[in-house]
């Protein structure tokens, strides 16, 4: 998982193959953006400087992500709680809140949430790596359904098929969970679906700062023959 950026990076067809990826030309790509009818292009990134946005998923993305989430054991007199488990320390980096709230972020810009699993060498789950859900294509076909992968779906880092590369991950070892969908497949970003409303405040914000920059005068002079 440390490779994941260096892996991005190294996918140069989705920038121009003269120019370095950097940071922000990486979230550039990542976020693509939705054209709006009022001329600007509304992105995750652009959505949150929103101030009713940001608020809105701060608020929902922080509360949750502090929720206590703990595992239990069924036992013949109800259940116990289980003690140092994968969710007490899900990344080695990252505080189960940060890992979470990660997540719903994701679920509240993009609609989805895709959280690698890492297993040792008997198979069991051991860490947890949230990815960028702007880097992640689903695809899903009968035909792939093997017992690690009953659904048949596959997790694509870019886009798939690129240079004749056919690296995927399945639901083995990717958790994926979709928001409001219309197929199962993939979830709805909520702000594709508000871009026409969220892309009107980016545009009254950017008059505004725009009038307030020139000192609220109309540039040009108005002329006229007649007596005012």
């Amino acid at each position: 998982m440390p490779r994941l950026w260096q892996q991005l990076a190294e996918r140069r067809q989705i920038n121009d193959p003269a120019k370095p990826l950097t940071d922000e030309s990486l979230i550039s790509v990542l976020n693509a953006g939705w054209s709006t009818d009022a001329g600007v292009t509304v992105t995750p990134e652009t959505a949150l400087r929103v101030t009713a946005v940001y608020r809105a998923v701060s608020l929902l993305a922080g509360v949750l992500g502090a929720l206590p989430l703990h595992a239990y054991r069924r036992t013949d007199t109800g259940r116990q709680r289980l003690d140092n488990t994968l969710l007490d320390v899900p990344h080695p980096d990252k505080t189960p809140m940060e890992v979470w709230e990660y997540v719903f972020m994701s679920l509240l810009t993009h609609g989805n949430a895709y959280v690698r699993k890492l297993r040792d060498g008997v198979g069991r789950i051991v860490q947890l790596w949230p990815l960028h859900p702007g880097a992640i294509k689903v695809k899903q076909d009968d035909g792939w359904r093997t017992a690690d992968n009953p659904v048949g779906k596959r997790f694509y880092l870019g886009e798939p098929g690129n240079n004749g590369d056919t690296t995927y991950w399945t639901p083995y070892e990717v958790m994926h969970v979709p928001g409001m969908s219309y197929n199962g497949l993939y979830g709805l970003s909520p702000l594709q679906q508000a871009r026409q409303a969220i892309g009107l405040g980016v545009a009254a914000q950017q008059f505004g700062s725009r009038m307030f920059d020139r000192g609220g005068l109309i540039p040009g002079v108005l002329q006229t023959d007649m007596q005012l």
